[in-house]
């Protein structure tokens, strides 16, 4: 898709925010590429086994740079290189919307040098795998016990022409035969007026889905006091155990 070209340097997400108390020790995980942070921040949580996937094939390529970067350069090398001034910008379209160092050491746990230093060390013991596919051309044989969409659901109508709510249900459930839990919506400012899609509204979301966990923290939007959250499925709920 020509939308999804560009590649988003770090997350626009608070992902330390809902990623702080999992522990995903010997958790398979499965996520979106994007920036790589997401796959980077679940090491820091203990997962050795990642798989990663997105439609745009430079986030598999900037991810691994951002990899070799984390492990040839100091803490502060790093983010002089990659946060202060992004040399790669050269390489790749990075999109620098919503982009502010501050907030992006606040959401990304590896960003602080201890974790900084504690994530390359872990790096030479983990598997990360890379897919390029869109999710609705994911195909999954192999069990999961994690899964983190981002904030894909904003993007449903680009997906579907018409009823991209209850067409996401339905892909999500056949996924959920594979995966323990699937982070499957990505909200920001949940407490402002401003719903931009039906994933925002609670009262859609319920109608399509029997049961699912909202989890609400800091936001990862600059200059707002308020909140941002996720919205989790868990297989269990749906298949028993």
């Amino acid at each position: 898709m020509e939308k999804f070209k560009k590649v988003y340097p770090f997350t626009t997400e608070n992902i330390a925010g809902y990623m702080h108390n999992l522990d995903l020790t010997g958790k398979k995980v499965i996520t979106v590429t994007a920036s790589g942070d997401h796959a980077l921040n679940a090491i820091l949580r203990g997962s050795t086994d990642i798989t990663c996937f997105d439609v745009n094939p430079h986030s598999k390529d900037y991810s691994r740079d951002k990899i070799d970067a984390i492990l040839s350069l100091s803490y502060e090398d790093f983010i002089r290189y990659l946060l202060l001034d992004n040399h790669l910008k050269s390489k790749y379209d990075l999109e620098f919307k919503y982009y502010n160092p501050d907030s992006k050491k606040r959401c990304n746990l590896y960003l602080s040098r201890e974790e900084f230093y504690r994530l390359k060390s872990l790096l030479a013991s983990v598997s990360i795998r890379f897919i390029d596919a869109n999710i609705t051309d994911l195909k999954l044989k192999d069990h999961f016990d994690y899964m983190f969409l981002s904030n894909i659901s904003d993007y449903l109508s680009l997906l579907y022409q018409s009823e991209e709510l209850e067409r996401y249900q339905k892909l999500l459930m056949q996924f959920l035969e594979y995966i323990d839990y699937i982070y499957f919506a990505y909200l920001y400012d949940v407490e402002g007026d401003e719903k931009r899609s039906r994933i925002d509204q609670s009262s859609e979301v319920d109608k399509v889905f029997k049961s699912y966990k909202k989890i609400e923290f800091p936001t990862a939007l600059e200059g707002k006091r308020t909140k941002d959250a996720v919205l989790i499925l868990k297989r269990s709920d749906y298949f028993g155990k």
